[in-house]
């Protein structure tokens, strides 16, 4: 349900900027209170989560290093 990452892709593309975007947070559902880094974890908001999140939408380490060096030539 459009948090910030909906904004910012909206104002890319009506600027006219297309890129690969990976829009990551937390779902729309309530989230139990408790140590905030298991929360993360649980969500797949911490390091591992996020390296995860990007690795499956970029192909990889590599192929994430090699999506942004395209985008930013392109530019």
């Amino acid at each position: 349900m459009g948090g910030a990452g909906s904004a910012v892709t909206e104002a890319l593309n009506a600027a006219g900027v297309v890129r690969p975007v990976l829009q990551l947070g937390l779902p729309d559902v309530f989230i139990e209170h408790g140590d905030p880094a298991k929360l993360l974890s649980l969500q797949g908001l911490d390091a591992k989560g996020i390296q995860a999140s990007i690795e499956q939408r970029f192909g990889g380490a590599q192929g994430a290093a090699q999506s942004t060096v395209a985008a930013t030539k392109a530019a």
